[in-house]
């Protein structure tokens, strides 16, 4: 069977709810790379925090990192940059309407305002991928930009502040500075000018010359929406939003009951 390139997201999808992936995932993805089909993590998450997750199932599992402008393959790491403009914007928007931003790097977070009570030490980990803390503050748009050659991806986050992140979304939309998406109702994610997963699986293929006829994606959130589109086949989650569920062709279990897996092994044990 000619390989396929497979893209699963991390959180709400490879993983469970304790941040765990089962047994019957780890033995597939071993099964399926034997097979000679090539599997990559696709994930918001920053390079540090997704290749522990990838340390943890596999040795040959390639990453798609911080939405798509981070990409690691066995050539080597490649970065899109959010660049001077976007980070200018990001903070003045952020200031206008009071809410939180978070900038990465490959392993930093710089920050705008005060950690929320909610960024305890397992969140802390989740984000850095280390049981350090790397958590720096910036306090103007000046010492944000300054980091403008490392800051990679960032996201504007408030658990009740729903009009506020509607502005701010129109805000940094009508820029045109930075593409956004979103991985959850209280976030806005923040990605370089026209990059997203969905961008950097299509330049995966075409610098391998591979058919995107031969990829599959799986995900949960609205952040995935974009890869599950573009690649030919398109897996939801059984814990994905509606939107996400009612866009894409194919359905599986939910990230708790081995939904990755499950549809793996049913797809590729049905072919020939």
């Amino acid at each position: 069977m000619a390989p396929y390139y497979i893209f699963m997201d991390i959180d709400g999808t490879l993983v469970d709810d304790n941040q765990q992936a089962s047994p019957a995932t780890i033995n597939t993805i071993d099964l399926l790379h034997q097979q000679g089909h090539r599997l990559f993590i696709a994930t918001g998450r920053m390079l540090a925090s997704a290749s522990l997750i990838a340390n943890q199932i596999s040795p040959y599992l390639e990453i798609v990192a911080s939405n798509g402008a981070v990409v690691k393959t066995s050539s080597g790491v490649e970065k899109k940059l959010l660049g001077a403009a976007a980070l200018h914007d990001i903070y003045q928007v952020g200031q206008a309407t009071n809410l939180s931003a978070f900038l990465f790097t490959t392993q930093r977070v710089f920050y705008t305002k005060n950690l929320p009570s909610y960024f305890t030490q397992d969140t802390q980990n989740r984000v850095t991928g280390t049981g350090q803390q790397r958590f720096v503050h910036i306090d103007s748009a000046e010492a944000l930009v300054k980091h403008r050659k490392s800051i990679v991806n960032g996201i504007l986050i408030s658990d009740n502040a729903p009009k506020e992140l509607k502005h701010a979304r129109a805000a940094l939309t009508s820029l045109g500075t930075l593409s956004t998406s979103s991985s959850a109702p209280n976030n806005i994610e923040l990605m370089p000018y026209q990059t997203d997963k969905a961008t950097a699986i299509r330049r995966i293929c075409e610098e391998n010359q591979h058919s995107l006829d031969r990829t599959m994606a799986f995900g949960d959130g609205l952040n995935d929406l974009a890869m599950l589109q573009a690649v030919n086949v398109g897996v939801a989650m059984g814990n994905a939003a509606t939107t996400v569920k009612n866009a894409v062709p194919y359905l599986t279990h939910d990230n708790s009951h081995d939904g990755v897996a499950t549809f793996l092994n049913h797809y590729f044990g049905g072919q020939q």
